[in-house]
């Protein structure tokens, strides 16, 4: 997926995918899932998207319909959200070592 936001491309197909958090995936109407990735330039950015009947569904008239949007985020979100549901691997390849227990 690629999108435009203020004059930078975003690109999914181009981007590293760092961690992800998915949900519900064998239920197409309520599954959801937000999917970190880093770009070539260091940038950050989420991918969101779920069924119609997902925490991200969206609206048609009176119809929920799927949706799917790219939302860049700060180098904390993407770390917060990497601690939270990424590998420690990931984790100190972007963001640094971390002491060991």
């Amino acid at each position: 997926m690629k999108k435009i936001i203020n004059h930078k491309l975003y690109d999914t197909d181009t981007a590293a995918l760092v961690a992800a958090d998915r949900h519900n995936m064998t239920d197409r109407a309520k599954y959801h899932e937000e999917v970190l990735y880093h770009t070539r330039k260091g940038a950050w950015f989420m991918l969101r998207r779920g069924g119609a009947l997902s925490i991200f569904g969206g609206r048609d008239g009176n119809d929920r319909v799927p949706t799917c949007c790219i939302e860049p985020i700060t180098e904390k979100a993407a770390r917060d959200f990497c601690l939270a549901h990424g590998e420690a691997n990931d984790y100190q390849k972007y963001f640094g070592e971390l002491e060991e227990a």
